[in-house]
């Protein structure tokens, strides 16, 4: 099969600079980054070892995939949704997200690096014996190891995924509001030991702004997801609506992924997923599941309008406007708040 037809170019001198000076040496795939032009990305070096992979990834009919941009509700969709799919079965779901809905290219975010996954070294066999399954690698395990119905996660764009996978697969893309999501991701970059931003708010801000962070540009990423938003197997998500009335999304997502449920088991998901019960589940929590290196607040406050506590002033003004230019650039509509 033919390989991702996307081209890549090395990042400008300017944004090389900026991210050697902003991070510290820990994950060296931090700074040696490249950049897909054409859909403003930018993604590890180490990318390129899985690129093919991913785009050629054999999708099966029934298969759900996750794509979200970084910090727009992710782990919360993932546990939504593979619990859904799963009936509820919370004795199913002892075991880390990264065996039962596996970020397929994490192992470019972190090539080169040992990293201890999971909670303790006293787990149990069952999960033993997965985790060795993905000593070749997390596609490879997506691909060959995952049993039941999988529930696959991406932060990648659809130009990097399989070319018929809304054709074959459900997918459900989540997204956030910009401002909610450059403070998230700043959080996550700081408690993250393996990201090590060691500059302001306001630098990684400016960065964003930019596009010049892993992931690249938020808005060409939300443009793949809401120009796909009417298709019949895409369910396009606001983080924001989610949180403001979970029980319906999740009513939505029974009916979108031909997976009915009855009243009283909607509202147990819905219990399970909420963010205080989610918050000390360690087998969706890695801030509470991992022992080492410490993840601090991996999920941290859960909350619409955090940005308030952060923007200000002529700040706020400059990202109001970056706002503003790239609604009327791209036609997507925020939610209400």
């Amino acid at each position: 099969m033919p390989g991702l037809p996307l081209k890549w170019v090395e990042i400008s001198d300017v944004d090389r600079k900026s991210t050697e000076a902003l991070y510290n040496d820990e994950n060296p795939n931090i700074k040696d980054v490249i950049k897909y032009p054409e859909v403003n990305m930018v993604i590890p070096r180490a990318y390129l070892k899985i690129a093919d992979d991913i785009y050629n990834f054999p999708i099966k009919d029934d298969d759900i995939w996750i794509v979200t941009f970084p910090k727009c509700g992710t782990t919360w969709m993932q546990e939504t949704v593979w619990t859904l799919v799963n009936d509820v079965d919370e004795d199913k779901g002892k075991m880390p997200h990264m065996l039962r809905t596996p970020f397929l290219e994490v192992d470019c975010l972190m090539d080169g690096i040992e990293f201890p996954m999971h909670v303790d070294p006293n787990f149990p066999e069952n999960i033993k014996e997965a985790m060795m399954k993905t000593k070749d690698g997390t596609v490879p395990y997506a691909m060959h190891h995952l049993p039941g119905r999988r529930v696959i996660k991406s932060h990648m764009p659809f130009a990097f995924l399989h070319p018929e996978l809304t054709e074959k697969c459900k997918v459900v893309y989540v997204c956030r509001t910009p401002k909610d999501c450059i403070v998230s991701f700043y959080y996550h970059t700081v408690n993250l030991p393996m990201h090590g931003f060691t500059g302001s708010f306001h630098d990684f801000a400016t960065e964003f702004m930019r596009d010049n962070q892993w992931y690249g540009s938020y808005w060409s990423h939300l443009e793949s997801g809401w120009k796909l938003r009417d298709h019949p197997n895409v369910k396009f998500i606001w983080y924001e609506d989610m949180k403001r009335d979970t029980r319906k999304v999740c009513t939505e997502l029974t009916e979108f992924l031909n997976h009915p449920m009855t009243d009283k088991k909607i509202d147990e998901l819905v219990h399970h997923i909420s963010f205080d019960v989610m918050k000390k589940n360690p087998w969706a929590n890695p801030s509470t599941g991992m022992k080492l290196p410490p993840l601090r607040d991996f999920m941290r406050k859960g909350k619409v309008g955090d940005w308030k506590n952060h923007f200000s002033g002529e700040e706020l003004e400059q990202i109001d406007n970056w706002i503003q230019e790239n609604l009327e650039r791209t036609g997507i509509v925020l939610p209400e708040i």
